[in-house]
C-alpha cells in the first residue's frame, strides 16, 4: 500500500511541479510583452514632446557619428531606431580658457 501512495504522491508531485513551471514561464512571457508595449508607449511620448528653448547654453559634445548597438551607421531620421542620438542635433562648440591659475572657465557658460 506505502508504494502505492509514494507512486502517487510522486506522480502528483512531478504534474504539481510541471504545472507551476508552466504558469511561472507564460508569467514571465506576459511580463516581458507588457515591458516592451510599456517601453514603445514611453517613446511615441517622448517623440512628441514639444521642442524647449532654453534660457541657458548647452555645450555641445562634438559627436558627430551615429550608432546602433553596435556599428557606426548612417543618420536615423525622425522615429527611426537610433533617433536622437547628440549627433543630431546642433549645439555650440565647446569653449574654454585656461587661466593660469589650476582653473579653467567656460566661456559659453560663464563657470570656472
Amino acid at each position: 500500500m506505502k508504494t502505492r501512495e509514494t507512486k502517487a504522491n510522486r506522480f502528483s508531485e512531478t504534474k504539481t511541479r510541471g504545472l507551476t513551471t508552466i504558469i511561472l514561464a507564460v508569467f514571465i512571457s506576459v511580463g516581458a510583452c507588457s515591458e516592451d508595449e510599456i517601453s514603445l508607449q514611453q517613446q511615441e511620448e517622448q517623440d512628441n514632446l514639444p521642442v524647449t528653448e532654453f534660457s541657458y547654453t548647452i555645450v555641445g559634445t562634438n559627436q558627430t557619428t551615429f550608432y546602433d548597438d553596435f556599428d557606426v551607421i548612417s543618420t536615423p531620421a525622425v522615429g527611426e531606431p537610433f533617433y536622437g542620438q547628440d549627433a543630431s542635433y546642433s549645439s555650440k562648440e565647446p569653449d574654454y580658457t585656461d587661466n593660469g591659475d589650476g582653473t579653467i572657465t567656460d566661456n559659453l557658460t560663464g563657470l570656472m
